[in-house]
């Protein structure tokens, strides 16, 4: 019996009796199943057994197709992977590096933090010296002030002392000009009266 009429004969009936068969004799699932694959390969065998040569060289054509583009496959996934854990290294790298590079900043972070402490310390006593010296140039010009005020005092009293030793000078020659005369005078007479 050929494919075609082993398939003609297998009507719509015959495959409803043939598992009402099975489903009568009560069986439990698992022979029910196994029953049924043994049925469904002898009806792929007895379908594949009149097959041409043709047909099977056409299969077996496409079998070494299907096996070339299987070992294709293979090579690429090989390669997919491959490339997959270059790319796993490439990436533990970059978080190394981005990791040290976080470090990194964070040190020179700290730093600048540092160095901005120090420069607003330095700002703060810059602008405290500033401040001084400007206290300090006012308290200069003021000085200042008071001495030029102090010198014009000093100048009118050497000048006042100046007019005063002239005058003592001159005193003096007066004086010692009495002096002279006097001494050259006789010495007057002295009454004296007796005290009673």
């Amino acid at each position: 019996m050929n494919k075609k009429e082993f398939l003609k004969d297998l009507d719509d009936q015959k495959c409803d009796r043939i598992f009402g068969y099975l489903r009568s004799k009560k069986m439990n699932q698992s022979r029910f199943v196994l029953n049924l694959l043994f049925l469904l390969v002898c009806l792929s065998m007895l379908t594949g057994c009149d097959r041409n040569d043709k047909e099977r060289d056409v299969a077996i054509a496409e079998a070494e197709k299907t096996k070339a583009e299987l070992a294709r496959t293979r090579s690429e996934l090989e390669r997919v992977k491959a490339e997959r854990d270059e790319l796993k290294q490439e990436v533990a790298e970059i978080l190394e590096e981005r990791e040290n590079a976080l470090s990194e900043l964070a040190a020179v972070t700290q730093t600048w933090e540092k160095l901005q402490s120090q420069v607003t310390k330095v700002t703060k006593e810059r602008d405290a010296a500033v401040a001084e010296v400007k206290n300090f140039q006012i308290a200069i010009e003021r000085m200042r002030k008071q001495l030029q005020a102090e010198r014009v005092r000093v100048r009118e009293l050497n000048d006042e002392n100046e007019e005063l030793q002239a005058a003592v000078d001159e005193l003096e020659e007066q004086t010692e000009g009495i002096f002279e005369e006097l001494e050259q005078q006789p010495p007057a007479e002295v009454n004296e009266e007796p005290n009673i």
